[in-house]
């Protein structure tokens, strides 16, 4: 994610609008910094009280909730930019899916901390989950229009169309691992690119 959420909120009213915008500016800034989310040092940093933080947020684990919408709607984004039809026949099967991984691991580095902050607290926060689940939704009908103009297209094989938009999810999920973030991250990139592209590559007749 270029940024921070506070610059990607939908706007609203006038100065509440402006004091959300700041209070999730340094809420995103705490998180990047310590990995986690301090109410009172993000009022601080944004300039105002403690209660005006509660005022926005009901709780600690609502802030997370959105910034790791923002977040999820960008990694999410990388991906529906490049896995479209129109991409994959101007550059091909291979180009696209390099693209597309690409664009996940950068945003899940970029955005690690948030993402290992709501994971951690996924298992107690309903308002966490309700945003990993409706951008996982979003994200599982993007790719399954994508493998079904593709299929159309004769441009990847044919196949269960609900078990391979299964399998494309649960792999882009997987680019938030660790390993993508090291020196060998390249490497695995190029190996998940052969991999991906072999699975989908249309049979020849």
């Amino acid at each position: 994610m270029s940024g921070s959420p506070g610059a990607t909120e939908a706007p609203r009213d006038g100065r509440r609008g402006r004091t959300r915008s700041s209070l999730l500016t340094a809420a995103h800034a705490s998180i990047a910094a310590t990995g986690d989310l301090s109410p009172e040092r993000v009022a601080g940093d944004a300039k105002v009280s403690t209660a005006t933080f509660y005022t926005h947020f009901a709780s600690k684990d609502e802030a997370i909730a959105a910034i790791l919408d923002v977040a999820l709607a960008d990694v999410n984004g990388r991906g529906t930019q490049v896995l479209t039809i129109e991409h994959l026949l101007d550059h091909g099967l291979e180009a696209t899916i390099r693209a597309a991984l690409t664009g996940g691991i950068a945003g899940f580095r970029e955005q690690h901390r948030v993402f290992r902050l709501a994971l951690s607290r996924l298992p107690h926060a309903r308002s966490i989950r309700d945003v990993y689940r409706r951008h996982e939704q979003e994200a599982h009908a993007n790719l399954r229009r994508f493998l079904q103009l593709a299929t159309a297209a004769d441009q990847i094989r044919p196949g269960d169309l609900d078990a391979m938009t299964a399998v494309l999810l649960v792999t882009l999920q997987g680019l938030n691992n660790p390993l993508l973030r090291r020196p060998e991250g390249e490497e695995l990139l190029d190996e998940l690119t052969r991999q991906v592209t072999g699975w989908l590559q249309p049979t020849t007749p």
